[in-house]
C-alpha cells in the first residue's frame, strides 16, 4: 500500500537514489521484497490531495453526473475467488474507515471541489455488512445529494441493504457473476451459488 513508502519512492527518485530494497516495492528487473506493506489503521491516512489536478474534468460512462471521484473505505476481502488477487494484496481481513470519517470525506469533496459524483472502490462494499448500513444511513442523514456506484457480492444484497444504499444515493451496482454455470463457480472457489446470484440481482 503506497501510503507507506511513497513519500521515500519520491525522495530517492528526485536525488536520482536507486528504489532497490524499498520494501513491497516493485523495480523492473528485480524481484520485490516478499513483504507486502499494509496501513492497519486506514483512518489515519490522510485525505487524498487534488492540488493541480483537473478534477472538473474527471468522469466515467457509467457515472449519472459529474465532476466525479474514486473513494476507498476499505481493503481486504475475505473470500479467496481463484481469479482475484485482492486477499494476497490487501489481505483477508477488512480494514475499514469508520462511517464518520468516510461521511466527512465525502462532505469535503461535495464542498471544496464540487463534486457530484462519486466511485466507491473497495473490492466488496458490502462488508461488513454492519459498517455498510451504518455508512449509507449516516450519508443519508447529512443529504449530501451525491450519487454514487460500487461493487458488491451480489449474495451479500438484501432488500434492507439495497434500500439503505439507494436512499443514500447509490444509483449502481456492479455484481461479480462470473457465470452462470455451477461447475464453473465452483472451479473459480466463488464461494456462491448461482441461485444466491440470481435472488441477489432481483433485490434490486
Amino acid at each position: 500500500e503506497g501510503e507507506v513508502i511513497f513519500a521515500e519512492v519520491c525522495r530517492r527518485a528526485a536525488e536520482r537514489a536507486s528504489l532497490i530494497g524499498l520494501q513491497g516495492l516493485c523495480v523492473r528487473g528485480e524481484l520485490p521484497t516478499p513483504e507486502i506493506l499494509r496501513v492497519d489503521c486506514v483512518d489515519a491516512l490522510p485525505w487524498p490531495r487534488f492540488d493541480g489536478l483537473p478534477i472538473n474534468t474527471y468522469w466515467c460512462p457509467d457515472a449519472v453526473a459529474s465532476p466525479m471521484v474514486t473513494v476507498m473505505t476499505a481493503r481486504g476481502c475475505p473470500h479467496h475467488c481463484a481469479y482475484c488477487s485482492s486477499p494476497t494484496l490487501f489481505g483477508s481481513k477488512i480494514r475499514a474507515r469508520s462511517p464518520a470519517a468516510v461521511v466527512a470525506e465525502l462532505a469535503r469533496l461535495r464542498d471544496q471541489f464540487g463534486i457530484e459524483q462519486i466511485s466507491f472502490v473497495d473490492d466488496v462494499f458490502s462488508l461488513p455488512r454492519p459498517r455498510t448500513l451504518a455508512l449509507c444511513r449516516a450519508m443519508a442523514s447529512r443529504n449530501l445529494g451525491l450519487r454514487w456506484f460500487c461493487n458488491a457480492r451480489a449474495d451479500q444484497i438484501d432488500s434492507e441493504l439495497a434500500d439503505a444504499m439507494a436512499k443514500a444515493g447509490c444509483h449502481q451496482v456492479y455484481l461479480g457473476f462470473e457465470s452462470g454455470s455451477q461447475p464453473v463457480l465452483d472451479a473459480v472457489q466463488k464461494g456462491v451459488t448461482v441461485e444466491e446470484l440470481e435472488r441477489g440481482a432481483a433485490v434490486g
